[in-house]
């Protein structure tokens, strides 16, 4: 039993004016003068412990399965509403049920998140089909579909909270997105494991007695079996994080952890400001997962092996709000290289997969981060796990050629131009999570894409002249290529085979807005390039390209959006789908029977 019942305490509840932990969980002292609900120490867990390496390059069913697969990017309330847009449409061409996996950071694991474990009918979560000339400001100031819906509340009743609490300031960014993205929809439990499918659950029961009365939160059956939440490991405690020690951090509802050894090797760590004393030396990130409802507890006797192991409990449960939360920290990396801010990183124990049974690194606090700081498409876990039909989302801000040079004409460049154009880190003309696939670094602080290249080189400016081509023609930019995945050391990408993608580039499209209603085109206001930012005289200022924070600026909210921004991005997406449904069914459908139907679902023997 303990006093005081705030988020702090851990998964605890009131009764009668006392917080009292739940079955399963314990009161401890935490060191600050007030006790927490935690797992009791004493209890192991077996979990199965999943090898993927350099030595060992096969995932662990389903991730082994991967075929097909849907990659979204970060971007916040902007990302979530192009996404909403995007499964609005897909569900519409009867798509979902023909693909393996699903892949997404930040903003888009907002939307993906819900949509993978929200108990709603279709309607109801996504809303219905819409037409751009039924979109009048009065239809668009309707409250959007419950997904949308997420991002429309004020941040302000949270955020006054935390100054008044005492909230640990590790979960700060984690239980905001619990309490405003995920609550809504009852996917917030602070006690609820993870796992797969209830399948599963009941097998983690029968090796796990003391876990019968537990809690886990499970994906719909309907939905892919695959799920990757794209955070990013940062540093151990006490170090600093960077561009060639940070490393990729995948959660699933099955299995948590980073497969692969960067460059096939252990890294080396250097002290943050104010924290360790020595560089820390040849340590070994990634090699494999754990399952995920193990997570963050200790390593096991054999740290090379697969197969079920023992495993210290973790204090807490990872939970889908831990999980959304590290995908979606964007300040995380640059806090990780600071002594004085770490404190303020999702922290939680690590240990790695090792190459020999002779070897042992314990687990250790490490902070985690947002997954743009690695790779914001999320394409690259598809193509670790042998993606070979990719539709991926670019939810950016950023407009294609230059919003400092609007008449830059990518098809006429030639050269080494292109190194020099695409290099300025002040000027971008495409978002670097398509540009670092083809060979092209970027680096700022708290992005690290200088190890990504997975495509040829000089393959992007044919594609980049082609996707211009179709905003300049006002269609949406949406753009089918093929290409031969490059060897890749950093992500283990062993490269050889081919893969068909979809790239569909968040950007302005005339054909859509001018089947706009008149009073809604006027709304969009008069568009001009001044500082990086749209000037626009009206009040769906900056369309489609929102800002990631305080794009509601008269209120002055962190990630919300109006009801009329969500609508109406998220019709703009949904047409871009549609417009492109051949494109769509070709790259994604399978092959064989299934591939017929998944092309043609309504002839007579698909039916049936």
């Amino acid at each position: 039993m303990i006093k005081g019942c705030h988020e702090n305490r851990g998964p605890s509840s009131c009764v009668n004016r006392k917080c009292m932990c739940p079955d399963g969980f314990c009161a401890k002292d935490n060191g600050a003068g007030y006790g927490v609900c935690e797992l009791a120490d004493s209890t192991e867990y077996t979990a199965e412990v999943a090898a993927v390496n350099q030595k060992q390059r096969k995932f662990p069913a389903p991730h082994s399965d991967v075929s097909s697969g849907l990659a979204f990017s970060g971007g916040g309330a902007r990302a979530l509403s192009n996404t909403l847009g995007a499964y609005r449409a897909l569900e519409q061409l009867g798509l979902m049920p023909y693909l393996n996996a699903i892949s997404c950071v930040s903003g888009g694991c907002w939307a993906s998140s819900i949509y993978m474990f929200a108990d709603l009918k279709t309607d109801d979560l996504l809303g219905k089909p819409t037409e751009p000339a039924k979109l009048t400001l009065s239809q668009l100031e309707k409250q959007p579909a419950a997904l949308g819906a997420s991002v429309t509340t004020s941040d302000k009743s949270f955020l006054t909270r935390v100054l008044l609490s005492h909230l640990d300031p590790h979960s700060i960014w984690q239980s905001f997105i619990g309490e405003t993205i995920l609550r809504p929809f009852g996917l917030d439990n602070p006690e609820a494991f993870m796992a797969a499918s209830v399948e599963e659950v009941n097998r983690i029961k029968k090796h796990n007695p003391h876990l019968k009365d537990a809690t886990f939160q499970v994906p719909r059956s309907d939905r892919p079996k695959v799920f990757v939440i794209n955070g990013a490991l940062l540093s151990p405690e006490g170090f600093s994080g960077g561009n060639n020690v940070s490393v990729s951090f995948q959660m699933s509802p099955d299995f948590t952890g980073s497969p692969f050894w960067p460059q096939d090797g252990p890294l080396n760590f250097q002290p943050s400001k104010n924290g360790a004393l020595y560089p820390l030396r040849d340590q070994f990130m990634g090699g494999g997962f754990v399952e995920t409802f193990a997570f963050g507890g200790g390593d096991p006797k054999y740290q090379s092996a697969s197969g079920l192991q023992k495993v210290k409990a973790p204090r807490l449960p990872f939970t889908l709000t831990n999980a959304v939360g590290i995908s979606s920290l964007a300040p995380g990396a640059m806090m990780a290289t600071e002594g004085k801010y770490q404190f303020g990183v999702p922290k939680s124990n690590y240990w790695p997969v090792l190459p020999s049974k002779s070897q042992k690194q314990p687990a250790r606090a490490f902070g985690f981060g947002d997954g743009g700081t690695m790779d914001n498409s999320g394409i690259l876990a598809l193509l670790q796990r042998g993606a070979t039909k990719v539709a991926m989302w670019a939810s950016t801000y950023i407009p294609l050629a230059s919003k400092r040079y609007p008449k830059l004409d990518f098809c006429k460049l030639q050269g080494t131009t292109w190194d020099e154009l695409l290099g300025d880190a002040d000027d971008l003309v495409v978002a670097p999570m398509v540009s670092d696939k083809f060979g092209y670094p970027y680096s700022s602080p708290g992005s690290y894409y200088t190890h990504n290249q997975v495509f040829a080189k000089e393959e992007l400016p044919s594609l980049l002249c082609q996707m211009q081509q179709l905003k300049q023609a006002g269609k949406p930019v949406v753009l089918r290529s093929r290409h031969r995945v490059l060897p890749n050391s950093w992500w283990g990408i062993e490269g050889g085979n081919s893969v068909d993608l979809l790239i569909v580039y968040l950007e302005q499209s005339s054909d859509f807005e001018k089947q706009l209603p008149e009073e809604t085109r006027k709304s969009l206001g008069p568009k001009k390039a001044e500082n990086r930012t749209w000037a626009s005289s009206g009040d769906l200022a900056r369309f489609p390209h929102y800002k990631t924070t305080g794009q509601t600026e008269q209120h002055l909210e962190i990630t919300r959006l109006t009801n009329r921004e969500v609508n109406l991005l998220a019709g703009q997406s949904e047409y871009a789908v549609l417009q492109n449904a051949a494109l769509f069914r070709d790259v994604l459908c399978p092959s064989g029977s299934a591939g017929i139907c998944c092309r043609n679902p309504g002839t007579s023997a698909c039916k049936n």
